[in-house]
């Protein structure tokens, strides 16, 4: 995202000012990252490992995505869009049987990736949309997992982080699930947890933003960011040496919360990736009503 179309975005004049910070001082808002976990209850490092599941592709490879990961001692998260969800019932059954948390990302479908090259377009924005056209998105994403796993979400995520992101398109989100008494969401970025700590309350909802790269704190620690985006100053390498950076400072005693989250179908053949997230394994609490815990016990 440009520079002028983020600013654009960013409603308040304190998210500005944290925004150039870290540009300028990335330290100092990794450093507050940290002291602000601590300040909010945190005692030890917590990670959680979530994945959005936006294309048929994923289908085809969460499987074995899913049983590497359990394999190594890492209870994942998935957000599917109820289309895919649907599609895809017999896989994703089998991930819920074994445990695993699933949580309401919308109905429709909102990416297509085109093959060999993997190319990800995204192709439903909420920002978009009229407000009832969210709604009814986020009611139907609710009813196919009732449907297809048989339990009530109560965790929300937006499609495409960061752009569903102004002030008053947050608080429609927040003041929406808690009309359909949902607990907790995960769909900010960075920018959001800079200003308002890794997690805080918003009309009875309790919001999780994903983290950023310790370097580039504005940016957000996800596969396609460093994988397939095709930015000059992001790759793969960068990617893993992130998430090592990371897990030597949690190994060493670091307290914060670190919230990340892939695709499968962008990580399934990248052997790093799992070297990468299994060092993360012992602080991994496998759901995100395991981190709320964490904050408030």
């Amino acid at each position: 995202m440009k520079v002028k179309n983020l600013i654009t975005k960013l409603s308040s004049p304190r998210l500005i000012w944290f925004y150039w910070l870290a540009l300028i001082w990335p330290i100092r808002i990794h450093k507050k990252n940290s002291q602000d976990a601590i300040n909010y209850g945190l005692s030890k490092p917590v990670f959680i490992l979530s994945f959005d599941c936006d294309t048929d592709l994923d289908i085809s490879v969460v499987g074995d995505v899913h049983k590497k990961l359990m394999l190594n001692g890492i209870r994942p998260i998935y957000a599917v869009p109820g289309e895919l969800l649907i599609q895809g019932s017999d896989v994703y059954k089998r991930i819920h049987d074994s445990g695993a948390e699933f949580i309401n990302h919308g109905y429709r479908r909102h990416s297509d990736v085109s093959l060999p090259n993997r190319n990800y377009i995204g192709t439903f924005f909420y920002e978009q949309e009229s407000r009832f056209a969210v709604v009814e998105d986020m009611k139907k994403g609710h009813e196919a997992i009732q449907k297809v796993l048989g339990v009530k979400p109560s965790i929300f995520r937006t499609p495409h982080f960061g752009g569903f992101a102004k002030s008053s398109q947050l608080d429609f989100l927040w003041k929406t699930l808690k009309a359909l008494d949902y607990e907790l969401s995960s769909s900010t970025t960075p920018h959001f947890g800079f200003v308002n700590g890794p997690i805080s309350v918003h009309y009875g909802i309790c919001e999780l933003p994903v983290s950023g790269d310790p370097r580039r704190p504005s940016q957000i620690l996800d596969s396609w960011s460093y994988a397939f985006s095709g930015k000059k100053s992001l790759s793969k390498m960068k990617y893993i040496e992130a998430i090592n950076h990371l897990a030597n400072e949690m190994a060493a005693g670091k307290v914060f919360f670190l919230n990340i989250y892939a695709d499968p179908s962008q990580v399934y053949d990248w052997p790093e990736f799992f070297e990468a997230i299994v060092r993360l394994r012992q602080f991994n609490v496998g759901s995100f009503f395991s981190a709320k815990s964490a904050f408030f016990g």
